[in-house]
């Protein structure tokens, strides 16, 4: 039997393009789930990096909810079109979370009635069909494939920075630095403090942003 949960369909609104210094060339994209999503708060480390770099642009940012699938996606369609920024920062999410290419489908509402022929297809599908272990195992060979054969042949012109949102799963990285620590500790220590997420962004503290960006800031600079 797979997991238990019921799933709820929310649609996925992509953020869009932010000028950050029309006078520059260079640009920066962001790919990955909320952890890496915040486009609206200056405090966010995303609008710092891009600040601190003096990019002309950030053209991408993260969706909250979804699935690595779902970023794969986006990231070779822009690869395809060779559009994708000069600075890249990749953030690696869930193995468990389901792909649609249109639609969130969380699988948190446990108690909530399924409304739709879509949510109810899900509900069967984790019921029966989704194995963590199998989840993990494709997410593995996927990411790896991922590094060594997308990332590792872009053009010189992008620097790339890959990091995971809740652990690294055992996933061998070779093509880019990565960040030397994941992001759910950081967000469980805010929980276990008390701080409301309203005075979050990217579910970690504005010091906790800052110190993620001057990392992050670090690894593209010395690329």
């Amino acid at each position: 039997m797979g997991r238990v949960g019921q799933v709820r369909q929310q649609y996925i609104y992509p953020q869009r393009p932010k000028t950050i210094d029309p006078t520059k060339t260079e640009t920066i994209g962001y790919f990955g789930d909320s952890f890496i999503s915040n486009s609206i708060h200056e405090q966010s480390y995303c609008n710092i990096i891009a600040s601190d770099m003096g990019v002309k642009e950030v053209t991408h940012w993260g969706v909250g909810g979804t699935s690595i699938w779902y970023m794969f996606e986006r990231f070779m369609q822009l690869r395809e079109s060779n559009a994708l920024p000069d600075n890249i920062v990749i953030v690696y999410t869930d193995p468990d979370r389901i792909y649609h290419p249109d639609m969130l489908l969380p699988t948190w509402a446990l108690g909530e009635q399924s409304q739709n022929d879509l949510e109810r297809a899900c509900d069967s599908y984790v019921k029966h069909l989704d194995f963590p272990k199998m989840n993990l195992f494709k997410y593995k060979a996927c990411v790896e494939w991922f590094d060594q054969n997308v990332i590792t042949t872009l053009p010189s012109r992008h620097k790339v920075v890959q990091a995971f949102s809740f652990d690294t799963y055992g996933v061998n990285i070779t093509g880019s630095p990565v960040l030397d620590y994941t992001f759910m500790p950081l967000y469980q220590q805010n929980i276990d403090k008390g701080i409301a997420e309203e005075d979050l962004i990217n579910h970690m503290t504005p010091q906790q942003n800052k110190d993620l960006a001057e990392k992050i800031s670090s690894l593209l600079t010395t690329l």
